[in-house]
């Protein structure tokens, strides 16, 4: 299980920076469009279902790119199996992948057969396969490590990680789910805090894609949790939920579980009521609330030094120096306007 009560102060840190809506819908690129045979327009999305394609992953591959004015037989076979997907054909799709696999495979065109078992793996997830999709997805992860010979901090295997954790958790296996998605937020947050503002758009959407996931899987993981009871481990799925329904941008509610939590935490007396106050002040300065996240921020700094927790109080101080420099920089934008 992920460190509990560090969620959010993980995910928040970046937001102000980066200013990305973290659970908008995030389009997932596939093939370049364009006209099949029977005159029909080939989009270059799935309906909406950003599981599918991904920016990362079509970099990766290099194929539509190496491909772009191409309309060899393989090229066709691809698109034509995209499209069965688009329209939900998924048994023709399959037929579509298959042919064309073996098309690949004759000319050796690594890259293509690469992509085709991508789109497989997508194929038998969307027919509810999970397993089969995991069994695709790992020979697409092995391919990328070891063909491609990528770090495994690259995008295209945080992606493909991505996907696998998600054929997980569809088969309740939770602890590979969870790990899975750890590893995909952590090695986002890596990149994020190494690099800033020089990162690329693609690293800065899988790691929103990745903390909207897991958002959602901390939603159907821990909300049945929630009982009532005044016991500290209520507390802590009450927080953890809370930096769900943030992520999910439902911060009305994830303020109103940790005010929650907030009053249990002082009857308990637990020392983790330093990390919901600091957690309920990183929600209030995402609302711009300056004078409400400086109290709870100085709040959650009073109880750290009270029991004695180092990390809450310099996850307390953090925020209180992020309320300072935004409420000056607003105080700037003023005197120019």
């Amino acid at each position: 299980m992920f460190a509990r009560s560090r969620f959010l102060l993980l995910t928040r840190r970046w937001l102000p920076t980066l200013k990305l809506p973290v659970t908008s819908e995030i389009t997932c690129h596939g093939p370049p469009a364009l006209k099949t045979h029977d005159g029909d327009q080939f989009t270059n999305h799935a309906h909406g279902k950003d599981f599918l394609w991904s920016t990362a992953i079509v970099a990766f591959f290099g194929f539509f790119e190496k491909h772009d004015k191409d309309e060899s037989e393989l090229v066709k076979q691809i698109k034509l199996g995209v499209l069965a997907m688009q329209r939900d054909e998924l048994d023709k799709a399959e037929r579509l992948f298959h042919v064309a696999l073996k098309t690949a495979q004759d000319l050796q065109e690594d890259d293509g057969i690469t992509y085709v078992y991508d789109m497989l793996a997508n194929v038998a997830f969307q027919k509810g396969d999970y397993k089969k999709s995991e069994k695709l997805f790992t020979e697409v992860l092995n391919r990328a490590l070891h063909k491609k010979k990528l770090p495994e901090d690259h995008n295209a295997v945080i992606d493909i990680s991505l996907k696998l954790a998600m054929c997980f958790q569809h088969q309740n296996d939770r602890k590979k789910a969870e790990i899975g998605y750890m590893y995909c937020l952590e090695k986002q947050e890596k990149k994020l805090e190494k690099r800033g503002m020089d990162v690329s758009n693609d690293t800065k959407l899988l790691w929103a894609k990745a903390s909207n996931w897991y958002a959602h899987f901390l939603m159907e993981e821990e909300s049945e949790e929630v009982n009532g009871n005044d016991d500290p481990q209520t507390l802590v799925v009450m927080n953890d939920l809370s930096a769900a329904l943030h992520l999910l941008e439902k911060d009305e509610e994830a303020i109103e579980l940790l005010r929650q939590a907030i009053a249990m935490g002082k009857k308990l007396s637990v020392p983790e009521l330093a990390t919901y106050y600091v957690n309920l002040g990183a929600i209030q300065l995402h609302q711009n609330l300056y004078h409400l996240a400086e109290q709870a921020c100085r709040s959650g700094y009073n109880v750290a030094q009270k029991f004695q927790n180092s990390e809450a109080e310099k996850e307390a101080l953090t925020c209180l120096e992020n309320v300072r420099l935004l409420k000056e920089s607003e105080g700037q934008d003023r005197k120019r306007a």
